[in-house]
């Protein structure tokens, strides 16, 4: 967000962009289009929804599932997205104990908002203030600070462009081919990502950060500085200053409880949108929303596809039926148990996939010869629907390790092996 002339204009502006989301979201019907992502049978995939932005991905982070794209692998700058990168960033120092929530941070010269770019968002910190990492993180997640993403990196890594290699090694290392880092903020539009490698990474941060929903991203608004924050005897620029969160949809639509915005004109208007209803969470990301009424379109594209995913689908876990143990040949032990893990599953609520209707295959691999190690691949289970479709395989393994038997079992059993060869 972009301080213009006073906080009561910012305030005013986002209290009508509020209202006029409400009224078009209550009234807003499902448009339709033919595409159907790659992982839900099109013979069974709902009808999928048309968003005006330029790419766009929707998740069922529950269980994983791909519920809809569109053009997602479309390089777009994130914008202020990017926050989110180093919000996780952040994170991690402190769950390695190199920082605390209340660690206070030194505002330099170059953190100062005097220094930002223009048009920058700002959390409008001031050389000489004292600030603690949890209020540089509000100032991140709620105001989109372009100086708190100088602060932090200065914090955590003692230099903007050693922050900026940490995010760029974090981003390799965590499988996104293509997403790179400029800067802390997103102001750059040298940054760069896809809608399908930010949902990826949204995913992981949900996962390792649950916290930050309640702490950060759910807050409607942030003030700063307060007097606690100023230096003895030392004043602000602009006095104490409440910025909205740019999540117009906080608060608006049922279980919305962040993430982030982002807007240069580079990018168009993008978003990282997440909401739990019922135990289960989705999360969508557009990018390369229009600039003509962008603030009301992007939260309308997210409101869609968030209406959608949980309209449409329904998440489960399948119980696992109960898996016999496997014989060992030539191991000291005769049989070895196994087991397999099962995610939650996602189906189009009208298909033939009801916990009723599944069924269980398991196909048993080559027989088990000692020695192996604990989890060793003992077959496949595979989950089948009332239609006959698979809907999820994955390994069977064993439990244990299992070593090598008498020298009389393995020669007697080395025979038996043979025969199983020969006439399966």
């Amino acid at each position: 967000m972009t301080f213009t002339k006073s906080p009561k204009i910012i305030v005013l502006s986002g209290n009508l962009l509020r209202i006029a989301a409400v009224l078009v979201l209550l009234t807003l019907p499902l448009a339709v289009s033919p595409e159907s992502p790659p992982n839900i049978d099109p013979g069974i995939q709902p009808e999928q929804p048309q968003v005006n932005c330029r790419s766009a991905v929707l998740y069922d982070v529950t269980s994983g599932t791909l519920l809809y794209e569109k053009n997602a692998d479309e390089v777009i700058p994130p914008a202020s997205m990017t926050k989110l990168m180093s919000l996780h960033i952040i994170f991690n120092a402190v769950d390695e104990g190199k920082l605390s929530l209340d660690t206070l941070i030194p505002v330099s010269r170059a953190a100062s908002f005097k220094s930002s770019p223009p048009g920058s968002s700002l959390m409008f910190l001031e050389e000489g203030q004292r600030v603690t990492l949890l209020e540089i993180m509000k100032g991140l997640a709620v105001s989109s600070g372009n100086d708190a993403g100088v602060a932090a990196a200065e914090a955590v890594s003692g230099s903007l462009s050693g922050f900026i290699k940490l995010m760029n090694r974090e981003a390799s290392k965590l499988g996104l081919e293509k997403t790179y880092f400029a800067d802390s903020s997103g102001y750059s539009s040298e940054n760069q990502t896809t809608a399908r490698d930010f949902a990826r990474f949204c995913m992981l941060y949900l996962e390792r950060h649950p916290e930050s929903l309640p702490l950060l991203h759910s807050l409607p608004d942030f003030t700063y500085p307060k007097k606690a924050n100023l230096p003895p005897g030392g004043s602000s620029t602009h006095g104490s200053i409440t910025q909205k969160n740019n999540n117009i949809l906080l608060g608006s639509l049922e279980g919305v409880d962040g993430l982030k915005t982002g807007y240069i004109d580079e990018s168009g208007y993008n978003i990282a949108l997440t909401a739990e209803r019922g135990g289960r969470r989705l999360l969508a990301v557009t990018m390369g929303g229009e600039k003509e009424k962008g603030i009301l379109n992007r939260a309308i594209d997210g409101a869609v596809l968030l209406s959608y995913g949980f309209y449409y689908f329904k998440t489960f876990y399948p119980v696992l039926p109960d898996l016999p143990p496997r014989k060992v040949f030539k191991g000291k032990t005769g049989r070895a148990a196994v087991t397999a893990s099962v995610p939650a599953v996602t189906l189009p609520r009208d298909s033939s996939g009801s916990a009723e209707s599944l069924k269980w295959q398991v196909n048993w691999g080559a027989p088990l010869a000692a020695p192996f190690n604990k989890g060793q691949k003992a077959g496949e289970i595979s989950l089948i629907d009332g239609g006959g479709r698979v809907l999820l395989t994955r390994p069977v393994t064993t439990i244990e390790g299992a070593e090598k038997g008498p020298l009389l079992k393995q020669l007697f059993d080395s025979i038996l092996l043979y025969f199983i060869g020969l006439f399966s």
